[in-house]
């Protein structure tokens, strides 16, 4: 074999062919006929393809006709029964997955690709992401838990040891909307620093909206308006102004603009300072004393009850002390008297 001062490469077919030894009944085994293709450097020694002696049935592999792009690679096609080329990738970044008959490069963000791409994927209809088996899946940053979907669909958002410090839901302009029941354990800030208003239960068909537990408490700042029937359900639940529910017969009394309204009794509501009642007998005059509260411009009306009649007259008054009537002719009976504020 000649020899030069680069690498000589001996072509032969690349017919690998083996016989599987044949056993004629009664006759001897024929020969086994081998093929060997060898390449040889003028400083290497030899590489050899020959067919294993494991090789039970003969085969042959055959080149494929076309000309390989860059990046090709070949593989056996049982399809075909021979060699074939893989189809050239497109671009940087593709990997190369078997379709079950053929090897074949795919852009890894690709919509006939069936991985996830970091970078995102291209998809012509709706994906699917987690296990079809019977685990949980967990999302995580800084190799710590952030979320996690438990086998039976439980979903956690920064729960558990590696719980972060704020969770967000939706974005500014968007809606958020929350179906079924929903339990928020701990403290629950709605709107707390925005300015957009707060809508719990605002829709024509709502049902009821419970806040608050039993024992527990409903703390607000700033205006509450409510629209439609307030109902203070229960013996208990009695309605309190600055943590006094007031006496029986108070009434709630507006202490003007920015005050919070009081309680106080009826009387005192409307302007009554007091009331009473005084017995005469066959006079012509009376004094009513004991009114700390009456003032020079309270307003006092007064009635009889007798068995004369007699006009009455209101002829002084002191104030803090009482005041004295005067009758049109001697009388015996009641004087009634109530003593109104002025206004």
């Amino acid at each position: 074999m000649p020899t030069h001062n680069r690498p000589q490469v001996i072509l032969a077919a690349l017919v690998l062919t083996a016989f599987l030894p044949m056993l004629a009944f009664g006759q001897s085994t024929l020969p086994i006929e081998t093929r060997e293709l060898k390449m040889q450097g003028s400083t290497s020694g030899t590489i050899s393809l020959t067919v294993p002696a494991t090789v039970t049935t003969p085969y042959t592999l055959t080149l494929p006709s076309a000309v390989p792009g860059n990046g090709a690679l070949i593989y056996s096609n049982t399809t075909t029964g021979g060699l074939a080329w893989s189809n050239t990738p497109s671009a940087a970044g593709w990997t190369l997955r078997w379709t079950g008959t053929a090897l074949e490069w795919v852009d890894p963000a690709g919509s006939s690709n069936p991985n996830w791409a970091i970078g995102g994927n291209t998809l012509t209809a709706t994906g699917t992401i987690g296990a079809t088996s019977n685990h949980g899946l967990s999302i995580v940053t800084n190799n710590l838990e952030r979320m996690s979907i438990t086998n039976a669909g439980v979903i956690g958002i920064n729960d558990g040891t590696n719980a972060g410090a704020t969770t967000n839901i939706g974005k500014a302009g968007n809606t958020v909307n929350i179906l079924g029941t929903t339990n928020l354990t701990g403290v629950a800030n709605i709107n707390a620093s925005g300015t957009d208003a707060t809508n719990i239960g605002t829709g024509a068909t709502a049902g009821t909206v419970a806040i608050g537990r039993t024992g527990g408490s409903i703390s607000t700042t700033g205006t509450v308006t409510q629209t439609g029937t307030l109902n203070l359900a229960g013996a208990t639940s009695p309605l309190q102004m600055q943590g006094s529910a007031g006496t029986t017969g108070d009434v709630l009394v507006s202490q003007g603009t920015g005050a919070t309204p009081a309680w106080q009794s009826i009387n005192s509501a409307i302007g009554i300072r007091t009331a009473g009642q005084s017995t005469v007998t066959a006079a012509t005059s009376a004094t009513v004393t004991g009114l700390t509260t009456l003032s020079a411009t309270d307003a006092i009306i007064l009635t009889l009850e007798g068995s004369t009649s007699v006009t009455a007259t209101i002829t002084s008054r002191t104030a803090g002390t009482g005041f004295t009537v005067t009758f049109s002719g001697q009388y015996t009976g009641t004087v009634n008297y109530l003593v109104i504020k002025a206004q």
